[in-house]
């Protein structure tokens, strides 16, 4: 797709490149990222049109991933998922100084990757609400906001990679929340099955054949086999623990995987304070491969290869 659609707009690609020079398209993991300088040029009927909206324009049809970061006037950046709508500017930011409400020609003043350091209410962004686009001044914050990753007690945090922390970082961003507790990440035979034991007990043996495929539901039985003979905490560990072998760890939870090639983490609901926005920064989160959310899993799931 992404192959078609560079070729079938080469010209116009081309075209916006050797006009304005506000262009940059950048071929990443994620997609297609692009950035630009925020400009405006007069439409027909005294109309103004951004750079932006040509680029909704251009890529409609393909249904991007709408959302564009902008400076939120606190050292850091808010994520807008109506902005720049079918566009996927995941990492793209867009902001100028000294606008007004009229739109104006920013092309020769301020590069869009630039970051605003002053303090002072001189700082503006551009609002994409209900369709209409509008200047909001914003006072910057020299000091950004610090977002925490905490780990439960007793958690292997070796096996969670830069590239994770990095993912969670931007879904803490967008979702604007500044801390968050990982409660699992890599497990091997002995902690699935313990946690798989827990979660029976917890939340039931029905819940828990819902939660995993053919692999996991045989690990399940072994479990309900041996509370009905009346078998203790550790026997029924035990004979878990050798089925897991037997069926292979991976086939009955990624927590079991290799972290090299795929990590997998939990996550405390109660640790997020916007619950509603940081399941929907997940979701549109290109890093992330797998999400369960409750009720389906008690914890919130999260699979990023890497």
């Amino acid at each position: 797709m992404r192959t078609k659609l560079l070729k079938k707009y080469r010209k116009h690609f081309t075209l916006f490149l050797i006009l304005s020079l506000n262009l940059c398209i950048n071929f990443t993991p994620k997609g297609i990222s692009i950035g630009m300088k925020q400009t405006y040029a007069q439409a027909a009927e005294g109309t103004w049109q951004t750079g932006i909206s040509w680029l909704d324009d251009l890529l409609f049809r393909f249904n991007y991933t709408p959302g564009t970061y902008f400076n939120n006037g606190n050292g850091d950046w808010g994520y807008c998922i109506d902005c720049a709508y079918h566009v996927n500017l995941n990492e793209t930011i867009i902001y100028g100084t000294n606008m007004s409400n009229s739109p104006v020609d920013l092309s020769m003043s301020d590069l869009w990757h630039s970051i605003p350091t002053s303090s002072q209410p001189e700082w503006n962004y551009w609002d994409y609400t209900s369709g209409v686009w509008s200047g909001v001044v914003v006072t910057p914050s020299p000091t950004p906001i610090s977002r925490t990753i905490n780990y439960a007690s007793g958690i292997n945090s070796a096996t969670v990679s830069s590239t994770t922390v990095s993912i969670l970082q931007e879904i803490m961003q967008c979702a604007g929340i500044t801390s968050l507790t990982i409660t699992s990440t890599t497990r091997d035979p002995e902690s699935q099955a313990s946690a798989m034991y827990d979660n029976c007990e917890n939340l039931g043996v029905e819940n828990q054949y819902n939660l995993y495929a053919n692999a996991g539901d045989q690990v399940i039985e072994v479990y309900f086999e041996g509370s009905i003979n009346h078998l203790t905490r550790d026997q029924i560990i035990a004979n878990m623990v050798s089925k897991i072998y037997e069926v292979g760890p991976t086939n009955v939870s990624k927590h079991c995987a290799d972290p090299t090639v795929l990590n997998v983490i939990d996550i405390s609901p109660s640790s997020i304070s916007n619950q509603g926005a940081f399941e929907n920064c997940v979701n549109s989160n290109y890093g992330v491969s797998r999400f369960i959310s409750p009720p389906d899993d008690p914890v919130y799931h999260l699979e990023i290869p890497q």
